[in-house]
């Protein structure tokens, strides 16, 4: 029966079924998983649930970390020691990215908690960046556009990015989200994801759409350079003049020039 403080160890007279005070030494007492904690260890259990669907057996990375840090500071880790601990665990243990983009949004979350909101902002690029190399594993995916909820509360930052489009290997060297200037608290912009079939990127291949600033997208023209007369038009020209001179032999010459001719326009060598 769960009537026992945490804290003091008193019976406090009937059973704990949710959150109360102790009667004796008046410290807040928390049910979690059917058992009466105290505030660090509600604390702890509250932040598990954001890694333990990532993990086979959250119960032991908490186990595995807490030795660590009780060996590193000598007495029992804070709260929130152990439980950031758990969260550079997992980190390291993780391949998927999109298991990554997951426990680093998560990791700025509980940063966010606390206060750190420029430690966060920078782990939220770190989450984007795996959610771009998860699209990345597709070669379905070539931009990205950067979107924001185009509402009241939408800053003069982020309003100014709203709708630029990026190639996806750019973005993922450095992701601009969240922007750096973004004046609120935390920036809400995202990314959507342009894939070759979608119409948008049809008109990425006929007209330059602007990209950071000055940079542009247009169609790339492969003849750069001046255009060569080819081999086959040479040696048409020269077959000809060869027949003309060995007439009426030459006719062979005419009919090889001719052939060499309609291969040459087949082909559209000169456009």
């Amino acid at each position: 029966m769960n009537n026992t403080c945490v804290y003091c160890g008193k019976d406090v007279g009937r059973e704990i079924k949710r959150k109360m005070d102790c009667p004796y030494c008046k410290k807040t007492l928390y049910i979690r998983r059917g058992k009466v904690v105290d505030e660090r260890e509600k604390e702890i259990f509250d932040w598990q649930k954001y890694m333990d669907f990532l993990v086979p057996d959250i119960e032991s990375v908490r186990t595995t970390v807490e030795k660590k840090l009780t060996e590193r500071f000598r007495q029992q880790p804070s709260a929130h020691d152990l439980i950031w601990g758990m969260f550079n665990y997992i980190v390291i243990h993780l391949r998927k990215p999109i298991d990554l983009e997951t426990i680093y949004t998560n990791m700025a979350q509980f940063l966010e908690s606390e206060g750190k909101i420029k430690h966060a902002v920078e782990i939220r690029r770190q989450a984007n960046k795996m959610k771009i190399a998860s699209f990345l594993e597709s070669d379905f995916y070539e931009y990205v556009r950067v979107k924001n909820y185009e509402d009241d509360f939408v800053c003069a930052e982020c309003k100014k990015e709203n709708d630029m489009i990026i190639p996806i290997k750019e973005a993922f060297k450095d992701p601009i989200l969240p922007i750096h200037n973004c004046s609120n608290k935390k920036c809400r912009c995202r990314f959507e994801f342009i894939s070759k079939y979608d119409d948008e990127y049809k008109k990425l291949g006929t007209k330059s759409i602007e990209i950071k600033s000055e940079i542009s997208i247009a169609p790339i023209n492969k003849n750069t350079g001046k255009n060569k007369v080819h081999w086959k038009l040479v040696i048409s020209i020269v077959l000809v003049f060869m027949g003309l001179i060995t007439m009426p032999g030459g006719i062979l010459f005419w009919i090889i020039a001719l052939f060499l001719y309609l291969s040459y326009k087949k082909k559209n060598i000169i456009k």
